[in-house]
């Protein structure tokens, strides 16, 4: 109870945003703030929050440690910008490697569209050339088959068939 009443009277030597301040800290940056005015590190650790609170409001009523404005801590706004500026790096960082992993799947998918591409008109002039070799070939055995040798050589074949097998009834 005496530590209720002691509280109660120091938190009063306070200014309504002085005590806003102070409650809303906690257990940790009390601990911070106390150690930083002095106070032993071990004796610190061992008190409970409404002590820490009622020795930090001490330290500011006594004027060791000026309080600040509520809601703004000089500390705090470097760890933020500290932390923001790590956020941000990261941030740059995978942008960058997701920038260079698009680039080499984009080069790779070109080296891919290019070659595939070397393939489809290497085999379109393999089937060219095979194309024009069978056109030449077909030529040359229409020709083969058209010319007068041929055909009296096919007539000659036809008449040594007729004599050797005697005429061929129709009925």
């Amino acid at each position: 109870m005496a530590t209720f009443v002691t509280k109660a009277l120091t938190m009063e030597k306070l200014s309504a945003a002085q005590q806003q301040q102070v409650k809303k800290m906690s257990n940790e940056r009390l601990r911070v703030k106390l150690i930083s005015a002095g106070y032993e590190e071990e004796m610190i650790m061992g008190l409970e929050r409404d002590d820490l609170m009622s020795m930090h409001a001490e330290v500011i009523a006594s004027g060791k440690l000026m309080a600040r404005p509520a809601g703004y801590d000089p500390e705090v706004e470097k760890q933020r910008l500290a932390f923001e500026q790590m956020k941000w790096e990261e941030e740059q960082k995978r942008w960058q490697i997701e920038m260079e992993e698009r680039k080499k799947k984009e080069e790779m998918e070109t080296e891919e569209r290019k070659h595939r591409e070397y393939l489809e008109a290497e085999q379109l002039d393999l089937k060219k050339s095979e194309l024009e070799r069978q056109l030449i070939r077909d030529k040359i055995e229409d020709e083969r088959r058209d010319s007068a040798v041929t055909k009296r050589k096919l007539f000659g074949d036809a008449m040594h068939l007729l004599l050797k097998w005697g005429p061929i009834p129709l009925n």
